[in-house]
């Protein structure tokens, strides 16, 4: 019988994990970040700026690139994603699980502690900004795109998030 210590293990070998620093520069290079934590964590710590919000609970679910809840911006397996959490253990986890699909993902070490402890910035919570980044709510690919007069392929990132990148910067996707 296996333990959590073994699976982390485990998927930490699948995976490709960045610190926080190397993700600042694969985000430069058109990668995407997505953060799982829990909005309690969000709420406590702050907001990664430029992060994707998926809650963990419906993360497989928004990024199978096969799958009709997918959000097409995030779900496609010619940009690598990576995860981040508080302290990087569920993104590992995640990250292996979403490579099964054949996504490139990796996560960060540490998480948002270690993103922290760097001195990069986090944003303080703010509900409007929470709410404009999460992509969680359940949609058929198509739907968002009727419901919002979004182009035809669905979700794309918030209005004027590139610009909350603080001092940290990438290339415009």
């Amino acid at each position: 019988m296996e333990t959590i210590d073994g699976i982390l293990a485990a998927a930490r070998a699948e995976i490709e994990r960045l610190t926080p620093w190397e993700t600042l520069v694969a985000l430069g290079h058109g990668a995407r970040l997505v953060d799982i934590r829990p909005s309690e964590q969000r709420r406590r710590d702050g907001l990664v700026p430029g992060a994707w919000v998926i809650d963990r609970n419906v993360l497989e679910w928004r990024l199978d690139p096969a799958g009709e809840y997918r959000v097409p911006a995030l779900a496609r397996r010619d940009r690598k994603l990576i995860l981040i959490c508080d302290e990087g253990c569920q993104s590992s986890l995640a990250a292996a699980t979403l490579c099964r699909f054949g996504l490139a993902a990796a996560d960060v070490i540490g998480g948002v502690q270690l993103w922290r402890a760097e001195g990069l910035h986090l944003a303080p919570f703010d509900e409007r900004a929470d709410a404009a980044a999460n992509v969680s709510a359940p949609r058929r690919v198509g739907e968002a795109a009727k419901e919002s007069n979004l182009p035809s392929g669905g979700l794309h990132r918030p209005a004027g998030f590139e610009g909350q990148m603080g001092h940290q910067t990438r290339a415009a996707p």
